[in-house]
């Protein structure tokens, strides 16, 4: 079973979770009660969405730890509910030092969120399996196309605006959705990365986004993901 990442320190609560394909990380703002001391744990995946759902339309929820003795819990308190849960063991890989190489670069494309997601869900309809949809980012916009594998195509341009060179990435459907679902923002940054292959695209890294034209960067939500490298 899958577990996430929390590190904990005065400022924020940092919530970070792989596979093999992506990592994604999200930071979130808390008041602590007192003196906090930086500290990671590793809390069960379901036990973080079950409480999302029960608490999501609390106004704010209580974060209680109890570390270092025989038994480790957790536990999310709102209104009269609570859940709580047994820390879980091992260890995490360290993958929040590659979100922070990567960075937010100068070449990067930024897409309105439920356009990037429509999109990619019209041409997913006719992708066979897992297959991987070609997304080129140009001063045109952004074109998606199904490979030539497929018993039927499709395509479809979408607004966007691109700072640096043409970009072709080859992307999982699913896991494009996911990445632009995730920020929860009207636009999302698609951030592109240098490859240690000249011939290979690096990963893309998606972060929330205010306007279309907006040089800033929001690094409270960051999912890296890394493209196809069969489809070239």
């Amino acid at each position: 079973m899958m577990n996430i990442s929390v590190e904990i320190d005065q400022a924020a609560i940092s919530f970070t979770a792989t596979d093999r394909y992506r990592i994604a990380s999200r930071d979130v703002a808390w008041k602590p009660a007192g003196s906090v001391e930086a500290t990671q744990i590793l809390i069960p995946a379901r036990v973080l969405i079950e409480s999302g759902k029960m608490f999501a339309a609390a106004e704010s929820v209580t974060f209680s730890l109890l570390a270092g003795g025989d038994r480790e819990l957790v536990a999310f308190t709102a209104g009269n509910r609570i859940v709580t849960s047994s820390l879980a063991k091992g260890s995490f890989p360290k993958v929040r030092g590659l979100l922070d190489e990567k960075g937010a670069g100068d070449s990067y494309a930024v897409v309105l969120t439920s356009d990037l997601i429509d999109a990619t869900r019209r041409v997913n309809v006719v992708v066979e399996g897992e297959a991987a949809v070609k997304f080129s980012f140009s001063i045109d916009g952004l074109l998606l196309e199904t490979g030539g594998g497929e018993a039927a195509s499709a395509s479809e341009l979408v607004d966007a605006h691109l700072v640096g060179g043409d970009q072709v990435v080859w992307l999982k459907p699913r896991l494009v959705i996911d990445g632009a679902h995730g920020a929860h923002s009207e636009f999302v940054r698609i951030g592109f990365t240098s490859a240690s292959d000249p011939g290979k695209a690096g990963p893309v890294l998606f972060t929330a986004h205010s306007s279309k034209d907006s040089d800033s960067v929001e690094q409270s939500y960051r999912y890296l993901m890394q493209p196809n490298l069969l489809n070239r």
